[in-house]
């Protein structure tokens, strides 16, 4: 079960976590960065998700949006040779294997 693929009716369990006030501020700080809730921070970070920040996500979509349209200009320019071609292939899926991993931390050994 992924921190994302859990439903509402699945979580009918509580968990009690005994925290410091500081460390119960910095939780919270840390999930409304993320734009979720503090339950949802401490479920995403038990999976093993990286909980990473409105800011940083919308800086990632828009450096990925910006490789895709260098790989669509390196694939549309001039005649494509093969050593091109296959090097904007292989970056696309190198792309979309990261793309996967951020949404599922299963599918990763490691962070990305």
């Amino acid at each position: 079960m992924t921190a994302e693929g859990s439903s509402a009716a699945s979580k009918t369990r509580r968990f009690e976590l005994r925290l410091s006030d500081d460390d119960r501020e910095r939780f919270q700080a840390m999930a409304d960065n993320a734009g979720i809730t503090l339950s949802e921070l401490i479920r995403r970070r038990l999976h093993g998700a990286k909980v990473v920040s409105r800011r940083d996500t919308t800086r990632l979509l828009n450096e990925i949006r910006r490789q895709g349209g260098l790989l669509k200009y390196l694939h549309m320019r001039g005649e494509p040779v093969l050593d091109t071609a296959q090097q904007v292939a292989s970056t696309a899926d190198r792309i979309e294997a990261f793309i996967v991993a951020l949404d599922d931390p299963a599918s990763r050994g490691t962070e990305p």
